[in-house]
């Protein structure tokens, strides 16, 4: 007599524990004819994804059943965390020799590797700066990733350098005709 398992399918968050299988089963004339029905992956993957037919059944085989078991699908889907959140801060300075950085910082999380990208460039951990006005204005993307959970991602910063006023005042100076320049003298303000 012909008899089927099918195993239902299933899901979880990424370093969850894996759930209690489960199947419906039919074409039994004795509810016991196949013995205990238990379910199981047939994997042993942990990483998000989706994994098809991995679930699977074992039973108390019985001559007296043809039995068909319908595997069942399992996903690793990706976890949050709740409460965590990406912080970025930019910034604009008035010129002063020093690089300046992009900052970031994860919160209500931990194990998050934090990437920044400037304008089309790839994404890098290496934190952008800038030190002088001739580099512009640098739009900085960030975002934070750990493997298995949705990535953090917040609003862009920028960095930029305003320049530094900077007074020079020449003294007055004279001469006679015919007589070598003066040293010519003044004050610099504002470095």
């Amino acid at each position: 007599k012909p008899a089927s398992i099918t195993v239902k399918n299933a899901e979880k968050f990424f370093e969850e524990k894996d759930p209690v299988f489960t199947g419906t089963i039919a074409g039994l004339i004795k509810e016991d004819d196949l013995g205990k029905v238990t379910y199981k992956r047939t994997n042993t993957d942990e990483k998000v994804g989706k994994y098809p037919d991995v679930l699977t059944a074992d039973y108390k085989e019985n001559s007296n059943y043809t039995v068909t078991v319908i595997p069942g699908n399992f996903e690793i889907k990706t976890a949050s965390i709740e409460g965590a959140k990406l912080d970025a801060a930019g910034g604009e300075w008035e010129y002063d020799g020093k690089a300046h950085a992009a900052a970031a910082e994860v919160k209500g999380a931990e194990g998050y590797t934090v990437y920044y990208k400037v304008g089309d460039t790839d994404w890098t951990t290496e934190v952008p700066d800038i030190t002088n006005v001739s580099e512009g204005t640098k739009n900085v993307s960030i975002k934070a990733v750990r493997e298995g959970y949705e990535d953090l991602t917040t609003d862009d910063v920028t960095l930029r350098i305003t320049a530094k006023d900077v007074t020079i005042t020449v003294n007055n100076a004279s001469k006679y005709f015919d007589e070598k320049d003066p040293a010519f003298k003044g004050e610099v303000d504002g470095l």
